[in-house]
């Protein structure tokens, strides 16, 4: 995995295994499909990663409960379960990702065949070194505190879990989530082993930063996302202007025969 797991030696276990994708394997997610049409995408893609992998970094999948293997995913990193499960979809599909691409330019309507081997992926060996510091452009106040500055860190997979399904998912909703869900600490205060004081904060605790620091929040979340760049580029084959698009990474699409 990209991060992966802090175990009690506190090195980062990394190492993972996935079951083989046979007959018996689609019948069960198949019927778990049908069963939980009301989560997310996020959501669901915790329950295929909990049923595919025997293990995960310190933990042995095999010997938990359906619920514990949930909860474990939850708290992985973003960048990691995103990781275990294009390393899945490679090994049960093979490598071509079929996608239906609209050209932002000229609106001219392709298919695009995706190669997944050449995905970029960034890793780094500690927590520590996946965080980074933020200096607002314009400082607030919270909880009676000015803040000029925030550390930044990898979020984890519950912040895309707690977030509404893609498609109908607001813009500004979806920044505000991920902010949230990376921010760390304040004002790069430490505590007395020189580590991060690190802080919980709420979603209305951020109501008054700009939007300049929004728009360079999230720019910084891309510039240090660890973890596969769930994207890919292209040039068009009628007007010749490259574009970047997200891959769709629901079960259904994913997963489905057009995406072979």
């Amino acid at each position: 995995m990209p991060l992966g797991i802090l175990s009690h030696s506190g090195a980062y276990a990394k190492s993972f295994n996935i079951k083989k994708w046979r007959m018996k394997e689609e019948r069960e997610l198949g019927e778990m499909r049908d069963g939980n049409r009301g989560e997310s995408v996020a959501q669901f893609v915790s329950r295929v990663v909990s049923a595919m992998c025997t293990n995960v970094g310190t933990y042995n999948f095999e010997n938990l409960k359906d619920v514990e293997r949930l909860v474990h995913i939850s708290q992985m990193f973003i960048g990691d379960v995103f990781y275990l499960y294009v390393w899945l979809r490679v090994k049960s599909m093979g490598d071509k990702l079929n996608l239906n691409v609209k050209c932002p330019n000229c609106s001219n309507s392709f298919k695009y065949a995706a190669n997944l081997t050449t995905v970029e992926v960034n890793s780094c060996e500690t927590y520590e070194d996946a965080q980074w510091t933020y200096k607002l452009e314009e400082p607030f106040i919270i909880r009676g505190k000015r803040v000029e500055s925030f550390t930044m860190g990898p979020p984890r997979w519950t912040t895309l879990e707690n977030m509404s399904g893609i498609g109908g998912m607001n813009t500004g909703a979806a920044k505000a989530g991920m902010i949230l869900g990376s921010i760390i600490g304040i004002n790069e205060e430490k505590d007395d082993n020189g580590k991060i004081n690190q802080i919980v904060l709420t979603l209305n605790e951020l109501d008054d930063m700009c939007k300049a620091d929004i728009e360079g929040i999230t720019n910084s979340l891309d510039d240090n996302a660890i973890g596969p760049n769930m994207a890919i580029e292209g040039a068009c084959p009628k007007c010749r202007s490259n574009f970047v698009m997200p891959i769709d990474w629901s079960f259904d699409n994913f997963f489905g025969v057009s995406s072979r």
